[in-house]
C-alpha cells in the first residue's frame, strides 16, 4: 500500500481535480481514503494487545499474530468499508447521511484503487472478499517506492497552487456530529458483523493461503513450490556462500539468493521452497518500513490537523 502521507496528499489532489469546492465534502472524502489501512495499523499491535490482556485464553488467541491479522485484514475490503461507511454516516444530521456514505465510500474506492496499481510481492488485495479470497494487483509500480510520498506532495503542491485559488471553496452550515448512543451502538454492531465474517472464513483464509498464511503455519506439503514473503527481517547475510537468514512471523528461514540484502533489512521475495526452512530466491524487494511508518504517522497527523480545521463541525 502507499503510504498514508501519499494517501492524503492524492486524495486532497482529486478532489481540488473535480473542483469540489464544499470544504466539508472534500473532507469527507479524504477520511475515506484514509479508512481501509485501519486494517494495516491494527495488525502492528499483537504484541502490545498481548500484554494488555494477560492471560485470558480466547484473547490470547485472538492476539496472535495469525489470527490478529486474519481478523483485521478484512477490514482493508471493499465489503467491510461499504458497512464502516454506512455506520459512520450515522453520526451526522439526517440530511447529510447520504452524502457522508457516498463520499466515505468513494474516497475508500479510491485509497484500495492506489493499492491495487502496485505491485505485491507475496500478497494482494482481496477485493471480492467474502465471495472470493483470491488477490489482486495490477502491478504498474512497486510499493517499496520511497520516492512516492514526494510525487504525491508535488502534484498537490501543483493543485493546490495552480488549480484550487482558482475555486472558491465554501463551507456550508456547519455539520452537526451526534454521538448519540444509538449511532455508537449501530456502528458496533457492523464491526462486530464483519469480525463475526472474519471467524467464519478464518479457516478459509489459511486454505487460500492468503498472504502465505497457510505456508507460514506449516510448511509441510510446500516443496518445490512457490512461496511469497511480505516484508521479512534479514537476520544475517552471508556474502561468501549466497545465503541469507530471513525471518518473517515466528519462522526463519536460509533464503539462496546471487543478490544478497544486508543484515537488519526488510524485504518482500518470492522463491520456491526447497524444504528444511530453505528458499530458492526468484526476486526480492527492499521495503524502507521505517521511512513508510514515519510518512505514515506524519500523514495521519497532517490529515487530523486537516479534518477538524476551519470549525466544520459542531457536537
Amino acid at each position: 500500500m502507499p503510504d498514508l502521507l501519499s494517501h492524503f496528499f492524492l486524495s486532497f489532489s482529486l478532489v481540488i481535480l473535480l473542483r469540489i469546492k464544499e470544504e466539508d465534502y472534500r473532507k469527507f472524502f479524504i477520511l475515506g481514503s484514509m479508512l481501509p489501512d485501519i486494517s494495516r495499523i491494527i495488525t502492528m499491535f499483537p504484541d502490545i494487545i498481548k500484554i494488555i490482556i494477560g492471560k485470558n485464553n480466547f484473547l490470547n488467541f485472538i492476539a496472535q499474530p495469525y489470527t490478529f491479522y486474519i481478523l483485521a485484514e478484512p477490514l482493508h475490503t471493499p465489503f467491510s468499508i461499504l458497512l464502516i461507511s454506512l455506520g459512520l454516516s450515522y453520526f451526522f444530521n439526517k440530511k447529510r447521511q447520504r452524502d457522508v456514505f457516498v463520499l466515505l465510500l468513494l474516497g475508500s474506492v479510491f485509497h484500495i484503487f492506489l493499492d491495487v496499481m502496485q505491485n505485491y510481492i507475496g500478497f494482494g488485495i482481496l477485493l471480492l472478499y467474502p465471495l472470493s479470497l483470491k488477490e489482486y494487483y495490477l502491478g504498474l509500480f512497486e510499493q517499496s517506492y520511497i520516492y512516492t510520498p514526494f510525487f504525491s506532495l508535488g502534484l498537490f503542491l501543483f493543485c493546490k497552487i495552480v488549480i484550487d485559488k482558482r475555486i472558491n471553496n465554501k463551507v456550508t452550515e456547519r455539520i452537526k456530529i451526534s454521538l448519540k448512543l444509538k449511532n455508537v451502538a449501530i456502528l458496533l454492531l457492523i464491526l462486530f458483523f464483519i469480525f463475526c465474517v472474519s471467524f467464519l472464513t478464518y479457516n478459509e483464509f489459511i486454505k487460500n493461503n492468503v498472504h502465505s498464511l497457510n505456508f507460514l503455519i506449516s510448511h509441510e506439503g510446500w516443496e518445490n513450490k512457490k512461496v511469497g514473503l511480505y516484508v521479512s527481517e534479514v537476520l544475517d547475510s552471508n556474502r561468501s556462500g549466497n545465503t541469507f537468514t530471513l525471518e518473517e512471523e515466528s519462522s526463519t528461514f536460509i533464503v539462496l539468493c546471487n543478490e544478497l540484502p544486508y543484515k537488519g533489512e526488510w524485504i518482500s521475495l518470492v522463491g520456491t521452497y526447497i524444504g528444511n526452512n530453505k528458499i530458492q530466491c526468484e526476486h526480492w524487494i527492499h521495503e524502507n518500513l521505517e521511512f513508510k511508518l514515519l510518512t505514515s504517522l506524519l500523514g495521519s497527523i497532517l490529515f487530523i490537523y486537516y479534518f477538524f480545521s476551519h470549525k466544520t463541525y459542531k457536537w
